[in-house]
């Protein structure tokens, strides 16, 4: 239990998003077991392949960002944004353009808009 509260703690760390998606849900102690047997889990995996621990990629959620889509599009029409604009938005589906530079992720608009 020890190390999971440790590994909660831990800056960016996996299990940290982990009990932090627990928490609401399960309340602090009960959030901590999964978190303890989320690490027990990654362990016996490490041990048996003899490999290094690598953390898992967080996931995209197309949910959670559509859902982000219609709310900035509602704010959008709140602030009297001309409806023909907010039309060719919502075809894009997409406000930004993701570039990488210097391993950072920057966010552009789109040629079209400038």
């Amino acid at each position: 239990m020890e190390s999971a509260w440790a590994a909660t703690r831990k800056k960016d760390g996996f299990f940290k998003k982990k009990h932090q998606t627990l928490l609401p849900k399960r309340g602090s102690k009960k959030a901590l077991v999964a978190v303890g047997h989320k690490m027990i889990v990654a362990i016996y995996f490490v041990l048996s392949k003899l490999e290094p621990y690598q953390a898992p990629k967080p996931k995209e959620s197309s949910r959670k960002t559509k859902k982000q889509i219609k709310s900035y599009l509602n704010q959008l029409r709140k602030l009297g944004i001309e409806e023909h604009l907010i039309e060719q938005i919502q075809q894009e589906s997409r406000f930004f353009t993701e570039t990488k530079t210097n391993s950072e992720m920057k966010l552009t608009p789109p040629t079209q808009w400038v």
